[in-house]
């Protein structure tokens, strides 16, 4: 994965064209993946038929192969042919779908909906901002990646203690990270804009930027769910 920081693009009419063109499959297929992933978890909430995915193994088996798909678009999608990494990034939106729908499950409708319209709002406040700073959040963004690893050795040690005040903590330094990485992602498309045009490879830079947003989006927003969230 490329580490080197996003530069602002030149501003030429084609570049432009080319960019927009670009970022509009970037948010095409963010949006595809949202509601897939949101018409399965319906699915899996509304319908006894489903029952088996919150069978411990199989849940467990469902986060594997989730794991195994990010890596695989994260590293090889530049490499992969598009409708491969398409199917793949569509996949994985379809078994998070199983995921959120355990995790939606517990709480009210109109709580969900509210942290929804809460991590939508967020979410397109500062991918507005990543794509319109002029200033190089590559520094933040690593800041936020050392804090995810944080993060998850945080949520690991938790499951031990089961500490409430420790899980509240948790919460919001999780929110604080995703939204500086919405904003970092956000910028680095346009990096990864220019390398798809030299290379020739725009549909799999496309899909692996859209990725990293969605992750960014639904990461934020099982946060904001257990914040605004309401048991039934």
């Amino acid at each position: 994965m490329e580490q080197t920081s996003a530069t602002p693009l030149t501003v030429t009419s084609g570049v432009l064209s080319s960019f927009s063109g670009f970022m509009s499959q970037v948010y095409g297929w963010m949006t595809a993946g949202l509601l897939i992933t949101a018409i399965v978890a319906y699915l899996v909430t509304h319908f006894e038929a489903f029952i088996w995915v919150y069978n411990p193994t199989i849940f467990l088996l469902i986060l594997i192969l989730e794991l195994g798909i990010v890596i695989g678009i994260s590293a090889f999608a530049h490499k992969l042919n598009p409708l491969i990494a398409g199917g793949l990034f569509l996949l994985y939106a379809l078994i998070n779908g199983v995921f959120f729908g355990a995790v939606v499950f517990a709480y009210t409708e109109a709580s969900v909906f509210l942290a929804f319209a809460a991590t939508a709002g967020t979410f397109m406040l500062m991918s507005a901002y990543g794509l319109l700073t002029k200033a190089d959040l590559t520094s933040w963004g690593n800041l936020a990646f050392m804090g995810l690893a944080g993060l998850l050795f945080g949520l690991l040690l938790n499951i031990f203690f089961a500490s409430d005040t420790f899980s509240w903590i948790l919460t919001f330094v999780g929110i604080a990270i995703f939204i500086v990485l919405i904003a970092y992602d956000t910028q680095k498309l346009k990096q990864y804009a220019q390398i798809a045009e030299s290379q020739g490879a725009g549909a799999s830079y496309a899909i692996r930027g859209a990725l990293a947003l969605y992750l960014d989006f639904v990461n934020l927003f099982i946060r904001l769910l257990s914040i605004f969230g309401r048991r039934k």
